[in-house]
């Protein structure tokens, strides 16, 4: 029993029992003892192989939530099927090990949220990339709870400074949402559909002109006073996106002429374009004159009256008398067989012409 559950003798009456049985008196008093050793190894056993169990079921609930692999811990599980006391220290260490890994994890997870969060409030204060660049602990592949610490102390920290100046930003946002609008009616005065629909298009155009005429200014002042009261309060400029009030203008108006000379670059070349494939067009129909067919004419055609046998007499007798032959014109004769029809004629007139004189 003890060597089922590697024990090692604690005192001299199981180092006679265990290891050096030939010596053994049994006497009563030996025997009572003999009894109670027996008893209480056998209790042991009872708990040791619970333990053990207890041991392996708790590290299949680890293993569980953890998504190890069902081949790689069964390999565990038959290597430490026991309950002595070696197995039971063995189950100890995995369960300990797992624990980290799933403690870890739990870790990890709530610094993956707090680094969304971090991303929501760098939006919300207007923060560059170069103020982010500087928190080191951001982009540390360490997870321990230092590193969480500091995640939620900047997003502490980022919160406190939104609400401390809640009016400035969202007037912020006010700007940034009309300065949009401007761009819009900008790109829309440029646009040449906009006389499609006359009536509406240029209603709203002028709505929209005069609202931002009276508020844009109004807006643009009242941020000026309230970034010159941050400054004398904190010391220090109030920065948009890492840039002072007056720079953050000036980028807008400068990218907006960017956007505006690109976009007229890209009509101009559109224009090219069309012009090109309208001359292209031109050229191809000039040298493929039968590509395009002709309406039918529905008109009843009016044919000429054919000549009887005294007009081609009288013609020729006028030809013969003044030496001037009628010219025969081959367009106003049937394409079909128009050349033979033309030296009949032809024939017939000079026939005609060498008869007696009437």
């Amino acid at each position: 029993m003890r060597e089922e559950m590697a024990l090692l003798s604690t005192n001299d009456f199981e180092r006679l029992i265990l290891d050096d049985s030939e010596e053994f008196i049994y006497s009563s008093k030996n025997m009572a003892e003999l009894k109670k050793l027996h008893d209480n190894l056998q209790e042991r056993r009872t708990i040791m192989k619970q333990e053990a169990e207890s041991k392996r079921q708790e590290l299949l609930e680890l293993w569980k939530y953890l998504n190890v692999p069902k081949d790689q811990y069964e390999k565990i599980l038959v290597k430490y099927s026991g309950f002595d006391a070696i197995t039971i220290y063995a189950l100890n260490k995995e369960i300990q090990k797992n624990m980290k890994t799933k403690e870890d994890n739990r870790i990890s997870s709530f610094i993956k949220e707090m680094k969304e969060n971090l991303k929501y409030w760098w939006s919300m204060c207007k923060m560059c990339p170069q103020e982010i660049e500087k928190l080191y602990f951001y982009n540390s592949t360490i997870v321990n709870e230092n590193i969480l610490k500091l995640h939620e102390n900047e997003v502490e920290k980022l919160q406190e400074f939104y609400k401390s100046n809640k009016k400035l930003f969202e007037l912020l946002d006010k700007w940034n949402k009309m300065w949009k609008q401007y761009k819009n009616y900008c790109h829309q005065i440029q646009n040449p559909d906009r006389y499609v629909n006359r009536r509406a298009q240029l209603l709203d155009e002028e709505n929209t002109r005069n609202y931002l005429s009276k508020n844009l200014p109004k807006v643009k002042e009242q941020l000026e006073v309230m970034v010159n009261e941050y400054k004398i309060i904190q010391g220090k400029p109030f920065t948009i996106y890492g840039l002072e009030l007056s720079e953050f203008f000036e980028k807008q108006i400068k990218d907006l002429q960017t956007e505006m000379k690109e976009l007229k670059v890209a009509e101009l070349k559109v224009n090219e374009e069309k012009s090109a494939n309208k001359t292209l067009l031109s050229v191809s129909f000039e040298n493929f004159p039968y590509v395009i067919k002709k309406k039918a004419n529905t008109s009843p055609i009016k044919r000429k009256p054919r000549l009887s046998s005294s007009n081609i007499r009288k013609l020729a007798h006028t030809a013969d008398k003044e030496n001037v032959y009628p010219k025969v014109l081959c367009s106003k004769i049937r394409k079909s067989g128009h050349s033979k029809a033309r030296r009949q004629l032809l024939s017939s007139l000079k026939a005609l012409s060498r008869s007696p004189r009437m």
